[in-house]
């Protein structure tokens, strides 16, 4: 059985970094880490992409400056 993925609030900058993932066809099971992929080239954990993400979007801290350009230049 799939976990539920989470739902946030459209009207918090986490949620609106989940629509915009979401907008970016990223819906699917790995779709945080797909994300995650498509802003940046790193070589980290698929498990610290994931989370990096799902931090972002449930407000857990804030979202860096870095993250919001690259959003913006996508």
């Amino acid at each position: 059985m799939s976990k539920k993925e989470r739902v946030f609030p459209i009207d918090t900058i986490g949620g609106k970094v989940y629509k915009i993932r979401n907008d970016f066809g990223f819906s699917t099971s790995n779709g945080r880490i797909d994300f995650y992929n498509f802003l940046f080239d790193e070589d980290i954990t698929k498990e610290s992409k994931h989370k990096n993400v799902y931090n972002w979007e449930c407000s857990e801290e804030s979202l860096p400056v870095p993250v919001i350009k690259r959003i913006c230049e996508k």
